[in-house]
């Protein structure tokens, strides 16, 4: 069955770091099978109508509307979020809204942005764009935003793909599959690549000397 997410669970994905976004994108991928999906739990009183899956401490919300699964929601424990590469948190200034991210992952973007404005640009798979109704598709857009976050990262290293698939101890065929959007990354594949990325980006950091004595 086709799948599709909201505005706003499509802007929720945005926020997820890399292993919670593959798990999140594994529930999606398993939507798509629905009715035949275990572990589905149906919301009683005002949420009537709706459902949740749940994997430990993360999940969707969704309803069936027409042909598709309609996925309005990510429910993700408050406790699981805290984490130095999730940032989640917006404040409102003058009508505009800012995310909050500590320094040393702004500062990471930043050099990853650096990369990108250089004249060999990265080439990152698109975005889907929306359909009428303002929804978007599930599985390729979480698919998506995975692999750019990937990309991005990789690319900030100044590494390219056979190197991070090498220093991970992945397939190279594997990689390039995630990072063209053809493949549902498996979590432990994620996570070697993002514990790789983590690393390197540690090394790669400037060591400030302490100027006190």
């Amino acid at each position: 069955m086709d799948v599709r997410l909201t505005g706003a669970a499509q802007r929720e994905l945005m926020y997820l770091n890399e292993p919670l976004l593959s798990r999140v994108n594994g529930i999606l991928e398993r939507l798509g099978d629905w009715p035949v999906v275990s572990g589905v739990k149906p919301l009683r009183g005002k949420l009537s109508g709706r459902f949740r899956i749940s994997a430990g401490e993360y999940g969707v919300q969704f309803y069936i509307g027409g042909q598709a699964v309609m996925v309005e929601k990510l429910v993700i424990a408050p406790a699981f979020t805290r984490n130095k590469d999730m940032p989640i948190q917006t404040i409102k200034i003058a009508s505009h809204e800012y995310v909050l991210m500590p320094k040393s992952q702004y500062l990471r973007l930043q050099r990853g942005e650096e990369k990108l404005n250089q004249p060999r640009r990265l080439e990152l798979p698109p975005l889907p764009e929306a359909h009428s109704d303002g929804t978007y598709p599930a599985i390729v857009t979480g698919r998506a935003i995975l692999a750019r976050k990937i990309m991005k990262r990789r690319w900030a290293l100044g590494w390219l793909q056979a190197k991070l698939a090498r220093e991970a101890g992945v397939w190279p065929e594997t990689l390039n599959r995630i990072e063209k959007c053809r493949v549902a990354a498996a979590l432990f594949t994620v996570n070697k690549l993002v514990a790789t990325l983590a690393r390197a980006e540690c090394a790669s950091a400037p060591q400030h000397q302490d100027q006190s004595g």
